[in-house]
């Protein structure tokens, strides 16, 4: 804590000698202090996981408890810079397991008297494990956190919360091992149903299910289309938009129940409302048999008629739809087989819902299109239209990540690209359609009717991504037809997987009808009920095993071997680092958390070469600097004007430079052709005296970090003073004029 001398230092006396006279010194920017910090409370501001609000938690030492060194010292960490920079989900946890550590002192009275013992935190995890039998190793890092803050300050034992008991702290704090270093990762779509039993891998797989995910869009967009290029079609829309009728009430639930007067229908509304919405659908019905649009007559048959028995082409389907329908009378009917009668009860995804929206099945492939992105569960709940940035020639996705400050980014889609063009169309309808949301809903990029359908477990169940899936699946439909048309092999992936997850979610859903019908008949025999569990547990198309499939495609293992030609983790998406980035993580976490947690025999040899790997580092580091070196090329204007093939004068050179859109440096190289051209100017020069300034100043900081980011800016600090010692000495010494003139910022490398 500042002591009241220390803060009139930093904050400037308010009063003068010399009332007419401020000095130069007194007018400068004051050191930012907090306008209160507190020795025994804390407010800390933060977020629950799946919450999108900001919350306030406050921790307070309880009475009586206020000379305990160990408690003020985490009320002091709770206010540092450090704690405060991390992440609200981070801060939350943290907050709320200091709050449980804070609850078992002040149980232990013994303390008071006798001081709080050197094996504190040993006996708060015993405390603990007698409330839960849990892995506290998480739980243990946020309380030991505080201590570890205290001692790695400078001056610490200065500081008016230390004793030295706090290194004591330290030593008998228990040593939990983490969980995860024998755990397995979460399965990818791979893993699934056993990586040995599935033919493609994780790339194959992310592929095929991007291509589904489009087509499935690019189908339905298309039926909605066909059917509102009806122009009484467009008036009976507009009709129910007048009376509101189209807003989020009328989900399908109540809506259609066309066929008989529905008592639960009309005494939600007025009669005169529920004509309207039988006359639209009526004439909806008969657009849709008029248009007869082979995949939008197999969604109806699969999805809102009754069963009928040898009924496959897609003629016999049509004269099925037909029959449910009056010409002469305009609307939908009911007619009687031996001893039953048919009727259609209700639509549920072919309504004007869908013509107005995106349907569940729309959303869902949207949500596996980003999920293979490799943002996250959170992400994908967090995630809104406006992080949607769409420009005349491409689209990109932003998106956060909760326990990483940073908002990270996907690939940028150029137009003509199929998965450009099928989240814009995504985009662009669900922006029309606000007003017609919830207010909860409203702005949401994920906006389910049906939210369990959002949990991706397919089976043969009825709702409409299963009624799809299985039309899919089906080889004597027409839409399968066109998968395979339009797809080809590099769709089977996805089919192959669909049919393993629609056959053994079948077998959990028969499983569980026989236990429905056990229990039903315990219940009639007044028996107690019983648990019975499923042999089957449900298997998802979750975003978990997307994401990690997407991640796994860049699991490739460089081993490198001495003597021969050092090897680069890049592909089509460039660098490391760019790769990491577009999974939203370091590039330490990419490797060290996805990539090294591989089952795969390559990596498992490569650990085992864990030492000599680490000696050969420092050789590959060298190599390094002289592939950069033997790629740069020191050039002055007259020659790089000959390279870039620019003809015009000296004065329009930055503009021309400009107008190419050419790739450059931070400090000042431009990239071309595979080589790095550096333009021997001064202003080059004090770009590169800058930036090697600015990595000397910040290594130190960045060698706390990461010691791979550290590694990667020593190669980098070495490439550059090479590239500036053969600049000419006149213009070195211009660019060191400039940079001391300008000051040239650059970016924290941290």
């Amino acid at each position: 804590m500042m002591g009241s001398d220390e803060i009139g230092d930093a904050t400037g006396s308010l009063e003068s000698d010399d009332t007419t006279f401020i000095s130069l010194e007194k007018m400068a920017p004051a050191t930012v202090i907090p306008i209160k910090v507190s020795e025994t409370e804390v407010t800390v501001n933060c977020r629950v996981s799946g919450g999108k609000k900001s919350i306030l938690k406050k921790l307070e030492i309880p009475a009586g408890y206020k000379n305990l060194h160990i408690m003020r010292n985490v009320i002091l960490y709770l206010q540092s810079k450090d704690f405060l920079a991390k992440s609200p989900l981070t801060r939350n946890a943290e907050v709320t397991r200091q709050t449980k550590f804070f609850a078992f002192i002040a149980k232990q009275t013994q303390y008071l008297n006798d001081g709080v013992p050197l094996n504190v935190y040993e006996e708060y995890l015993r405390y603990r494990k007698k409330e839960a039998k849990i892995s506290f190793y998480g739980e243990m890092l946020h309380i030991v956190e505080p201590t570890k803050w205290l001692l790695r300050q400078k001056n610490h034992a200065l500081l008016p919360v230390f004793t030295p008991d706090f290194v004591s702290y330290l030593a008998f704090a228990p040593d939990i091992p983490n969980p995860k270093d024998n755990s397995t990762p979460k399965p990818s779509l791979v893993d699934l149903f056993g990586a040995r039993n599935c033919p493609y891998n994780d790339t194959d797989m992310i592929k095929a299910l991007r291509l589904a995910c489009c087509f499935i869009c690019e189908k339905l967009d298309s039926m909605r289309s066909d059917l509102l290029q009806n122009k009484v079609l467009q008036q009976w829309i507009d009709t129910l938009k007048t009376n509101n009728l189209l807003n989020h009430k009328f989900s399908e639930y109540y809506q259609p129940c066309l066929s008989i007067n529905n008592k639960a229908i009309s005494s939600k509304i007025n009669a005169d409302n529920y004509q309207i919405i039988q006359d639209a659908y009526n004439h909806l019905y008969k657009v849709i048999l008029e248009q007869a649009n082979p995949l939008t007559i197999e969604l109806l048959y699969q999805h809102e008629l009754p069963a009928a028995t040898n009924v496959d082409s897609k003629t016999a389907k049509l004269a099925w739809a037909k029959r449910f329908f009056n010409r002469e009378k305009g609307k939908i009917v009911t007619f009687s087989i031996p001893t039953k009668l048919v009727q259609i009860v209700s639509l549920s995804a072919l309504t004007f819902r869908f013509l107005n929206r995106p349907t569940d099945i729309e959303t869902f492939s949207i949500q596996c299109l980003l999920a293979a992105e490799s943002i996250q569960r959170e992400g994908l709940t967090q995630h809104t239209l406006a992080d949607f940035s769409i420009t005349d020639k491409s689209l990109q996705l932003g998106y956060g990540k909760g326990r990483r400050d940073a908002n990270s980014a996907t690939a940028i889609y150029s137009r003509k690209n199929i998965v450009h063009d099928t989240l814009k169309n995504y985009h662009d309808l669900m922006s029309e359609i606000q007003t017609t949301l919830p207010e909860p809903e409203q702005g949401k990029t994920f906006a389910y009717k049906n939210e369990k359908i959002g949990a991706g477990i397919i089976s043969s169940c009825s709702n409409e991504l299963n009624s799809f899936m299985s039309l899919l699946l089906d080889r004597k439909t027409q839409l399968n037809a066109k998968f395979s048309e339009e797809v080809g092999d590099e769709g089977k992936p996805f089919l192959w997987l669909l049919d393993k997850l629609v056959k053994h979610n079948n077998k959990h859903v028969l499983e569980n009808n026989e236990q429905a019908k056990k229990i039903s008949a315990r219940k009639k025999r007044g028996l107690n009920k019983i648990k019975l569990k499923s042999k089957h547990s449900r298997i998802a198309l979750t975003p978990d095993a997307i994401s990690m499939s997407r991640k796994r495609m860049d699991d490739s293992t460089n081993v490198y071997q001495k003597g021969s030609e050092p090897t680069h983790d890049t592909d089509s998406n460039g660098s490391a680092e760019v790769k990491a980035e577009l999974t939203a993580h370091s590039v330490a976490v990419k490797a060290n958390v996805y990539n090294d947690r591989s089952n795969s025999p390559q990596k498992i040899e490569s650990q085992c070469r864990f030492g000599a790997q680490v000696g050969d580092l420092y050789e590959k580091e060298a190599l390094k600097i002289s592939e950069y070196i033997k790629n740069a090329k020191i050039v002055d204007m007259q020659q790089v004007r000959k390279i870039l093939d620019i003809s015009n004068s000296r004065d329009e050179f930055e503009e021309m430079l400009e107008s190419l859109d050419l790739d450059t440096e931070i400090w000042g190289g431009i990239n071309h052709q595979g080589q790095t051209l550096i333009v021997t100017t001064k202003m080059t020069a004090a770009l590169i005296t800058g930036y090697i300034a600015h990595i000397k100043k910040e290594l130190p900081s960045v060698r706390l970090d990461s010691e791979k980011k550290a590694s990667a800016l020593r190669i980098n600090l070495a490439y550059l003073s090479e590239m500036l010692e053969q600049f000419p000495p006149h213009l070195q010494q211009a660019g060191k004029y400039m940079q001391a003139e300008f000051d040239i910022p650059y970016p924290s490398l941290l």
